[in-house]
């Protein structure tokens, strides 16, 4: 009896140094874990912060490109008053002197 009390003793000390030897792995693949998740959360702060000043830019383009189209429909609007005051001009020279001839 005493033997099989012995046996067992010796067999749960073993259980006990593979279970002791099982728990430090745990604890190392824990901490790599905890290090990789660091690591995660470190990049995906970057990555947020590129993506932010993505936005950023992405807003400002599309400012710009409004006030390109914006420009380039005054441009027309311009050159459309631009010929009609040279009409204007022509045309008041030619009524200036038809006025002159309905005077004199």
């Amino acid at each position: 009896m005493i033997q099989k009390v012995n046996e067992m003793t010796d067999l749960l000390n073993k259980e006990l140094a593979k279970l002791k030897k099982k728990q430090e792995e745990l604890a190392e693949v824990q901490s790599i874990v905890a290090a990789k998740q660091a690591d995660l959360n470190k990049i995906q702060k970057e990555a947020d912060a590129k993506k932010e000043t993505l936005d950023e830019f992405e807003t400002k383009l599309k400012a710009a490109q409004n006030l390109i189209g914006s420009l380039d429909d005054n441009k027309r609007r311009w050159e459309n008053d631009r010929s009609m005051y040279n009409k204007t001009k022509v045309r008041l020279i030619g009524d200036v002197g038809i006025a002159c001839a309905f005077v004199a």
